[in-house]
C-alpha cells in the first residue's frame, strides 16, 4: 500500500464507518477522538490511539480529517500543537468534511510549509453510505496527490471525481448541498399544502413519484411520520444528515456566492428557513425535519 499508516481524526456518525471501512480494507489506522468513547469500537478492531492531532501526524503517512466544521478543521490542523505542525515531508493531509473553499485552502498552505500535499475531499451519502462505502468523493487538488490517495478513496466510496484545483471539491459539495436543502424545503411545503387540502400524503408521494416532481427528497425523505417506515419522519427525525449541518452549509454557500458577488436569492430563503428549524430546536434532528414547520404553518 502507498500509505503504511493512516491517521484519522473525527469518529462521528460519519467517520467511524469511514474508519472502520479503511481497517476493513487493510490500512493500518491511528485514530483520535476528543471523546475517547467514540474510539472504543476501533481499537477493538485493530486501529491504533493517538493521545492528540500532533502525535497522530507524526504517526501517519496519510492523515484524514472528518470534523463538524470550519472552526473544528482549522483548530485541529493549524493550532500550533495541530496536525500541520506534525506533517511528514511527503505526507498527505486530506479533509473529507463539508467546509468552505477558503478553509482548504488555508489548510493546503499549512501543509505545504510542513513539505506535505493537501486535498478536500468532501462525501455526499449520509451515514449510510459511509457505513456501505458507497459515498460519492469530489477531491480537490494536484493531481498526482489525487492519484495517490485514489486507492484510500476506493475504500470509501463507489465514485470517485477529482474535480479540480484545492477548493474546488468543497464548491462541488455546497453547490450539491444547497441542491438538497432547496429541494427538502419544496418537498415539505408542497406536501404541507397537499395535506392541507384533503391530499393523502403516501398517495401523493406516490403520484409524485411517477411524475416530474420525482427527486430524492421526495424518495428516502417524505416530510411526515408514517409515509415511508425507513424515513426519518418515521423514526422521530433520526439523522441521516442534521439540520445544524445543512444550515452550516448553505451558510457557506451564501458566503461562496457572496465572494464571487453572485446573486443568490433562493440559498438566501432557504438559509432562512433552517435557521428557523434550528431556532425551534431542530438542530440536531434530520434536516427533514423542516417539514415540522411547514405541517406548523398549515395548522395540520
Amino acid at each position: 500500500m502507498a500509505f503504511e499508516r493512516v491517521g484519522f481524526i473525527g469518529l462521528g456518525r460519519m467517520g467511524r464507518p469511514m474508519a472502520r471501512n479503511l481497517l476493513r480494507a487493510g490500512y493500518r489506522l491511528v485514530v483520535y477522538d476528543l471523546r475517547p468513547e467514540a474510539m472504543v469500537p476501533l481499537l477493538e478492531a485493530g486501529a491504533e490511539p493517538a493521545d492528540g492531532p500532533l502525535a497522530l501526524a507524526r504517526a501517519s503517512d496519510l492523515v484524514i480529517t472528518m470534523l463538524p466544521g470550519d472552526p473544528e478543521v482549522l483548530d485541529v490542523c493549524a493550532r500550533p500543537d495541530g496536525v500541520c505542525a506534525g506533517l511528514r515531508p511527503g505526507a498527505v493531509l486530506v479533509d473529507m468534511g463539508t467546509n468552505h473553499p477558503e478553509t482548504a485552502r488555508t489548510l493546503a498552505r499549512a501543509a505545504a510549509a510542513a513539505g506535505a500535499g493537501f486535498l478536500d475531499a468532501p462525501v455526499s451519502g449520509g451515514d449510510t453510505g459511509a457505513e456501505r462505502a458507497t459515498l460519492t468523493i469530489m477531491v480537490g487538488g494536484e493531481p498526482e496527490v489525487f492519484e495517490r490517495v485514489r486507492p484510500v478513496f476506493e475504500a470509501l466510496g463507489r465514485q470517485v471525481f477529482h474535480v479540480g484545483p484545492v477548493g474546488m471539491g468543497q464548491v462541488f459539495k455546497l453547490c450539491n448541498n444547497l441542491i438538497s436543502a432547496v429541494q427538502m424545503a419544496a418537498v415539505a411545503e408542497a406536501f404541507a399544502v397537499g395535506r392541507k387540502f384533503g391530499a393523502d400524503p403516501a398517495l401523493l408521494r406516490q403520484v409524485v413519484m411517477a411524475s416530474s416532481g420525482r427527486c430524492p427528497a421526495v424518495e428516502n425523505r417524505p416530510p411526515a411520520p408514517g409515509i415511508l417506515a425507513e424515513a426519518p419522519a418515521s423514526r422521530d427525525y433520526e439523522p441521516g444528515f442534521t439540520t445544524e449541518l445543512m444550515a452550516k452549509d448553505v451558510g457557506n454557500f451564501l458566503r461562496l456566492a457572496e465572494s464571487g458577488r453572485v446573486p443568490a436569492p433562493v440559498a438566501a430563503l432557504a438559509r432562512q428557513l433552517y435557521l428557523i428549524a434550528l431556532g425551534s430546536g431542530y438542530g440536531p434532528k434530520d434536516f427533514s425535519v423542516i417539514g415540522e414547520l411547514f405541517r406548523g404553518w398549515a395548522g395540520l
